[in-house]
């Protein structure tokens, strides 16, 4: 119990000695962590990757996308939508990302698609003896309701649709068994009020036909479209990307990737396009080579750097990739730099705090020697020091990590700051027991006043 009670003096004696001095340090160190930590999951993608954000295929490695992140960055894109230019940004925007060999995008999403009622019962009555329920899924029903389309009321039925760009028509094999495929090319509108080609299922056959144009009422806005294509029976979606059996028989294919050539669009006619861009984006996924994932990551905000606006999130990404996604390489080299330097700052200041408080108590310690001290007794409190001087920035660390990096797998920023806290504990109890190893016992224990 005395030997307890002397290691507890000793360690609140020396302490108080150098508390300014380790106060400083605590605040140094706790600096020091959460920019080391953000840093190392910055340029070594620090975390796991969730099995619901990536898909493997084969040896392919798809990651979702999402540009609904931040509430910030909505903020941004709707600012950019109050203009023409902005507008035509968003779009070209997402062309500038599909257009990437390296990191190619799919884009592809369910979802119902309103038709008019009065549109439809022309197809319907002109060219089969079909109704709307032949053209549903068994179990499936067609049920009108009231609609608004381009300010007017309407009935609007709703069908089975099926979002996608050119490149997933591609990806997944789909073929036409009339008419055209999605393709870029076709994707260009030459003028605003062009109808955008859209695709059908085979169960179509007979009641749509090429060329038939049609209102399609998508998400919030309504689009002029022509049918262009009608697909093969049997056309489905490879069953790594939906559920069931992907089967598109029954769907109507509206494309993702729509551009607008002509730059004479007001602000009305363009944001449904510039809202189907991210849209689309938000709906992607990237392929992304292992080990490849900061360069991808690095290469969406160059382009978002370009347009001015926001970049999209990659949910494989790690917290310090998000937290450093609108900074521009440079800042990210600087912010680097500064994290490396005040680490280095913070362990000399440990070092150079130690082996002065060791040199200035070597007669105080001569003296415990004299009265039958050991060695490990004077170890013991200089080490617990050392573990005080870290408790903070442990701390800060487990707060700021578990709080602020929610989403970006916190038990491995969480493990990573343990870590670094470890390492630091380890340099520096290892200082503490060299400079004590070079202390002269004996020139301690013969020493006088």
């Amino acid at each position: 119990m005395r030997k307890l009670r002397f290691m507890a003096e000793e360690f609140f004696r020396s302490f108080r000695m150098s508390l300014f001095k380790n106060l400083l340090l605590m605040v140094v160190f706790s600096i020091s962590l959460v920019m080391v930590v953000i840093m190392g999951s910055y340029y070594f993608e620090l975390g796991d990757r969730y099995s619901d954000s990536v898909k493997k295929i084969g040896d392919q490695t798809w990651y979702y996308m999402t540009i609904f992140g931040e509430e910030e960055s909505m903020n941004e894109f709707e600012d950019a939508f109050t203009s023409a230019a902005g507008c035509y940004d968003m779009m070209e925007y997402e062309a500038e990302l599909r257009s990437s060999r390296d990191y190619p995008i799919l884009s592809f999403a369910d979802g119902a698609i309103d038709l008019k009622d009065e549109e439809m019962a022309r197809f319907f009555g002109e060219r089969s003896n079909k109704d709307f329920l032949d053209v549903m899924e068994d179990g499936e029903t067609v049920e009108s309701s009231l609609g608004m389309i381009d300010g007017q009321t309407y009935l609007l039925s709703r069908y089975r649709g099926m979002q996608m760009d050119a490149a997933s028509f591609r990806f997944f094999g789909l073929r036409v068994q009339e008419g055209e495929e999605l393709h870029e090319d076709h994707l260009i509108l030459e003028h605003v009020s062009d109808p955008v080609p859209i695709v059908v299922g085979s169960q179509y056959k007979g009641i749509l036909k090429l060329g038939d144009v049609l209102s399609a009422s998508v998400g919030w806005y309504v689009y002029p479209c022509r049918v262009v294509g009608i697909l093969e029976e049997g056309a489905a979606l490879s069953s790594e990307f939906c559920f069931g059996d992907g089967s598109l028989d029954y769907s109507i294919i509206f494309p993702f990737g729509v551009q607008v050539a002509d730059r004479t669009g007001t602000v009305e006619e363009l944001k449904k396009y510039a809202e189907l861009a991210i849209t689309g984006l938000d709906n992607g996924i990237t392929l992304v080579a292992d080990g490849k994932l900061r360069q991808r990551v690095e290469s969406i905000k160059s382009v978002a750097r370009q347009y001015h606006l926001p970049p999209i999130e990659v949910f494989g990404e790690s917290m310090g990739m998000n937290f450093l996604g609108k900074e521009s390489a440079t800042t990210v080299m600087i912010m680097l730099v500064l994290t490396v330097t005040l680490s280095c700052f913070a362990l000399y200041g440990l070092f150079v705090t130690f082996y002065d408080k060791i040199q200035s108590n070597s007669r105080i310690y001569g003296i415990y020697l004299m009265n039958g001290c050991s060695l490990i007794m004077i170890l013991i409190p200089l080490l617990l020091e050392v573990a005080v001087i870290l408790v903070p920035a442990f701390l800060t660390g487990a707060y700021i990590f578990n709080v602020g990096s929610a989403k970006y797998q916190p038990e491995a920023i969480l493990s990573a700051a343990r870590l670094t806290v470890g390492i630091v504990f380890a340099i520096g109890a290892g200082a503490v027991i060299f400079f004590l190893r070079g202390v002269d016992t004996e020139h301690l224990v013969r020493q006088r006043d």
